[in-house]
C-alpha cells in the first residue's frame, strides 16, 4: 500500500528523497511512472509550477509533479 508522504510540496518533497540514488518520477498525474536519478528529480521539482506529490511503497519513492492540464 502506499504511504503519503507530501502534497504539492517543494522543499518537503525534496527533503524526502534526499539520500536515494534513485525514484519512480512522473510528470502529469496520467503518466506512467520511470525510474530516474534523484538529483533530476530534485531539479525537476523545484523547477515545477506546483511543487509534487510523494509517495513510498516497498522502500522506494514514487514522485508526481502534476501537469497544468491536472489541475483544471
Amino acid at each position: 500500500m502506499m504511504e503519503n508522504i507530501c502534497k504539492l510540496a517543494y522543499q518537503k518533497a525534496v527533503d524526502a528523497i534526499d539520500g536515494t540514488e534513485q525514484v519512480y518520477f512522473s510528470h502529469g498525474c496520467w503518466n506512467p511512472y520511470e525510474l530516474k536519478p534523484t538529483e533530476e528529480v530534485k531539479k525537476r521539482i523545484m523547477n515545477s509550477g506546483y511543487g509534487a506529490d510523494v509517495d513510498r511503497k516497498d522502500g522506494m519513492f514514487y514522485v508526481c509533479c502534476p501537469c497544468s492540464s491536472d489541475m483544471w
